[in-house]
């Protein structure tokens, strides 16, 4: 697997690009602040857009490096969709921006660098 990945992210019709460059570093956890801290929420499910255009979940660091492999079989590109949950549906697996907000890395090339 090449190990640079460019996520396309969007939320409410607002995309943000993120350059994952070495995705064998970068964790679930990484992307999911720089979502959180980019597009300035607080609880998030996160999906992916798979092969057969059907949105995945992505929940956990398993289920992000599957996510990878489905980037890598589409020109190492992703489309995810973020969603905000209301508290009573956001489980503690989710960090919220309170927790994240110092994390924030600069934009390069016009994408943020995870």
């Amino acid at each position: 697997m090449d190990s640079q990945v460019n996520l396309s992210v969007n939320f409410k019709g607002e995309t943000q690009n993120f350059l994952v460059s070495d995705s064998q570093k970068t964790t679930w956890a990484d992307v999911e602040t720089m979502v959180i801290v980019s597009f300035d929420l607080n609880n998030i499910q996160i999906k992916y857009v798979d092969e057969d255009n059907e949105e995945v979940s992505v929940n956990s660091q398993e289920e992000y490096e599957e996510a990878l492999k489905v980037a890598g079989r589409q020109g190492n590109q992703l489309q995810m969709n973020v969603y905000e949950e209301s508290h009573s549906q956001a489980g503690a697996l989710h960090p919220t921006r309170k927790q994240v907000c110092n994390r924030a890395p600069a934009m390069k090339n016009g994408k943020k660098p995870l």
